[in-house]
Order: C-alpha cells, then structure tokens, then sequence
C-alpha cells in the first residue's frame, strides 16, 4: 500500500512542478564592478556585464537602463 501511495506521490508531484513558470515581469540586476578592494582587478568587467545583459535578454528578460563606469 506504500508503494502504491509513494507512486502517486511522485506522479502527482512531477505533474505539479513540471509546469513552466508563469511569471508577469522578470527583473534581473547585472553589476559590472572592476574596483574591488581585497581581490585583484577584473580583466574586462563592462564586456562581462555587457555579454550578460544579451543573455538575459535573449531569456526574456526586458532591460530598463543600462548604466557603466558609476
């Protein structure tokens, strides 16, 4: 019977959470920081910050500003 149970359980729970996520609005906040005080300079943290700002764009999230060298 507690096999049976656990059967249940997990294909209950796979149909539940195998649902793709069903957000409004997906924000992200990407920082492209080189002057860092206890570990050594980033070689090219606008590029890094740049490359991932397009992947989170070709992931569907929208871009309010884009700000470098604060």
């Amino acid at each position: 019977m507690r096999a049976v149970g656990a059967i249940v359980l997990a294909v209950g729970s796979f149909c539940l959470f195998s649902q793709p996520a069903l957000a409004e609005k997906r924000v992200a906040l990407v920082i492209g920081n080189s002057a860092y005080q206890n570990v050594a300079r980033l070689s090219n943290p606008a590029n890094d910050a740049t490359a991932m700002t397009e992947t989170l764009k070709g992931a569907g999230f929208d871009v309010v500003e884009t700000l470098r060298d604060l």
